[in-house]
């Protein structure tokens, strides 16, 4: 079962696109990344996504959520901006992240979890997500 969902990984991330696999590889690296119309920012406590230099992805780590808890979390937001290149951009980060996406009916955004999109959502990453195989897949392509 692992081999195929590296397989099938690996086939998702040659259908990126090269900006957005980079934009995937700068946030794997916590590294500072900018090309044409999308950047990304780190700092000691979070990186931050722009496109078109509007905030539209967040991911804090270690964030406190209590005197004695933290979790590491992503924030996605559209910043009024709901065209298919945001779409697109949120929906590579949602996937990079294992949280949900969105998808667009009759002219409406829908989050993966069937709530209409209001314009952001914030997801606590999963414990358990490994992006192993999207840095041998960068050290390769990118």
């Amino acid at each position: 079962m692992k081999d195929l969902k590296i397989f099938l990984y690996s086939i998702a991330l040659e259908k990126l696109r090269k900006i957005e696999a980079r934009m995937l590889a700068a946030i794997d690296l916590q590294k500072n990344w900018s090309s044409a119309n999308t950047r990304v920012e780190v700092d000691k406590t979070s990186i931050c996504v722009y496109l078109h230099e509007n905030l539209i992805a967040q991911i804090k780590y270690d964030w406190p959520v209590s005197e004695t808890k933290t979790k590491n979390l992503v924030c996605l937001k559209d910043a009024g901006w709901m065209t298919n290149t945001t779409k697109s951009r949120l929906n590579q980060l949602a996937s990079f992240f294992g949280v949900p996406g969105i998808y667009q009916k009759a002219f409406k955004w829908y989050s993966d979890n069937g709530k209409e999109w209001n314009g952001w959502a914030e997801y606590e990453i999963p414990a358990d997500l490994s992006n192993a195989y999207a840095r041998k897949y960068y050290k390769h392509h990118c």
